[in-house]
């Protein structure tokens, strides 16, 4: 089984919603995907304890008509400051 990771980042934009929605029906009609979406943009894979959540066709039922975006997102200067540990310690 493949993996898939959805991640947004910048400010929200029309359609996004629609894009996530059609990504993961996509993943499900394969069949051979398990699809994950990352809260918070690159928050969610950045933070120490990373912050995704599996995606199924029910959590993307009828999202298409809303703003926004259901993983919500998170701006550039918000990375370029995150600090990241190393197995070494650096």
């Amino acid at each position: 089984m493949k993996k898939l990771l959805i991640t947004t980042g910048g400010d929200d934009c029309p359609g996004l919603n629609a894009v996530i929605r059609a990504i993961v029906k996509s993943a499900y009609s394969d069949g051979n995907w398990e699809v994950y979406g990352s809260m918070d943009g690159f928050e969610g894979v950045l933070n120490d304890l990373p912050n995704m959540i599996e995606m199924s066709l029910e959590k993307v039922a009828g999202i298409h008509v809303k703003g926004g975006t259901i993983l919500h997102t998170t701006t550039t200067k918000k990375i370029l400051n995150h600090t990241v540990s190393q197995v070494n310690g650096v």
